[in-house]
């Protein structure tokens, strides 16, 4: 069974590609990044440098990482994303950065009410 979790593990390990993040911050300005398939926006964006506010760490439950998605896509959401975000707020584009995985090139962003 151990063997078997291992060879999943990295089989979707090696399934990552390299797509292109875009990131805006609250002032306009752009940055581009290269960064793998798979992490969510919220490690991707972190891994740069740039912070995003996430008072619960991660863990779906504060709201406070949203993040707009303007371009691309990301993973499907959970129904605890959309009940932590607000379905009206995930239907105009935004997203839980914490939550969010990276599927394909993404132009995101940041949003700040905290």
């Amino acid at each position: 069974m151990l063997r078997k979790l291992k060879k999943h593990l990295f089989q979707r390990r090696t399934q990552q590609t390299t797509v292109q993040l875009s990131f805006e911050e609250l002032d306009g300005e752009m940055t581009t990044y290269s960064v793998v398939t798979g992490q969510t926006l919220l490690q991707a964006i972190r891994s740069q440098g740039k912070m995003v506010s996430s008072y619960c760490g991660g863990m779906c439950s504060c709201g406070t990482c949203v993040v707009f998605i303007s371009k691309g896509s990301v993973s499907e959401p959970t129904s605890r994303e959309i009940a932590t975000l607000g379905y009206s707020n995930y239907n105009s584009g935004e997203r839980l950065a914490c939550q969010a995985r990276i599927v394909e090139d993404v132009h995101v962003k940041r949003i700040d009410r905290y």
